[in-house]
């Protein structure tokens, strides 16, 4: 299962108790909010820095560079089986939910949230 931030803290709040995954992508550890948080409610937390600053590399403070793709939720998440609770922009969104659908993820276990104005993702 994939988590927003939110959605972590909720896990946590209700006890949530089956295996999940939290997902973090942002600019660098300048971006990153609640990393403590996310680290310590998440049984498995992975982060992405797109553009890490050197601080953010000396520290160890991501797992990968770059962007998720859908190639790396294929390689890496029981796309068999998994649910996606995904939340970010737009453009992520759409990248996401038609990558997991072209992977051959049903409907029913993708779900998503945005981040700013409710407007279709052409993947629906």
């Amino acid at each position: 299962m994939i988590f927003s931030s939110l959605q972590l803290m909720m896990l946590n709040f209700l006890g949530f108790d089956r295996p999940a995954t939290f997902l973090h992508a942002t600019q660098n550890g300048k971006s990153h909010v609640m990393p403590e948080a996310a680290r310590s409610l998440a049984q498995h937390c992975v982060t992405f820095y797109e553009t890490p600053t050197t601080e953010d590399r000396t520290a160890g403070a991501f797992d990968f560079e770059g962007r998720i793709t859908p190639e790396w939720l294929v390689a890496n998440t029981a796309i068999d089986r998994a649910e996606y609770y995904i939340c970010g922009p737009r453009a992520f969104m759409t990248m996401a939910v038609n990558g997991l659908k072209a992977a051959g993820v049903a409907d029913s276990r993708i779900r998503y949230e945005f981040f700013g104005p409710a407007l279709a993702l052409g993947a629906a």
